[in-house]
């Protein structure tokens, strides 16, 4: 089986370049094996600066499973490579302490960027991210965001489980999406995330969703892919 660097400089050099398709690899980080899907439109116009859409699901949940065809052909039109990691829950304690993967600063952030790094090493340079996750995943892209908002320009939050608290201005534009039906924590936090945002002046489009529960719906990601427009 071809490594994934091999896969992405074939697509780099191939002179007749099959469709794009959705692949997998893993890295390693701090001995936490990190798997992540990709995908990467076989008709970018450049190398350089590029912008990539973040995709993470909900609790431990796989990141090949967010990369449908609407999402594949949202990135062809906009010329931006797909990436979508899998981390995997370290447990309720860790949770607790603020040491798993919903977390960033701890490790998961600098592991994204690890992923980053190997697509700058194949001649893809990522300059800028647009990030959605929902649930968990929604906690990590927020808390990301708001570490690392010299990288991000746009972050959907759908349904986070908890937020930082937002304690200065940063330039991402944020959109934040719920369920009306969604529980009442998660409700909590939406708002709090809306008040706060609106004390420092940052961009935050929110909705919310009648008759949604806890769920990642098809017009939700309509609206995140109307949003990273």
């Amino acid at each position: 089986m071809k490594s994934w660097i091999a896969l992405l400089f074939g697509l780099v050099l191939c002179a007749f370049p099959v469709h794009a398709e959705r692949a997998n690899h893993s890295i390693t980080y701090q001995k936490k094996n990190l798997d992540f899907a990709y995908y990467v439109p076989d008709k970018l116009k450049s190398k350089s600066n590029l912008t990539a859409i973040v995709l993470v699901p909900g609790l431990s949940g796989r990141g090949d499973s967010m990369i449908d065809q609407a999402w594949m052909e949202f990135a062809d039109k906009t010329q931006r490579i797909i990436i979508a990691p899998s981390f995997v829950f370290e447990g309720e304690d860790a949770f607790q302490k603020g040491k798993s993967y919903q977390y960033p600063k701890v490790w998961s952030g600098p592991a994204l960027n690890q992923i980053l790094k190997e697509f700058s090493s194949v001649g893809y340079s990522i300059k800028s991210l647009y990030m959605m996750g929902f649930s968990a995943g929604a906690q990590f892209v927020g808390r990301y965001a708001l570490l690392y908002p010299q990288k991000v320009k746009k972050c959907a939050i759908i349904a986070s489980g908890g937020n930082d608290k937002i304690t200065k201005s940063v330039p991402v534009k944020f959109f934040y999406g719920i369920g009306a039906n969604d529980a009442d924590n998660r409700q909590q936090f939406a708002k709090d995330f809306e008040t706060q945002a609106k004390s420092k002046h940052i961009s935050l489009t929110k909705k919310i969703y009648p008759g949604v529960g806890h769920s990642l719906t098809a017009d939700m990601q309509n609206d995140v892919r109307q949003f990273f427009k």
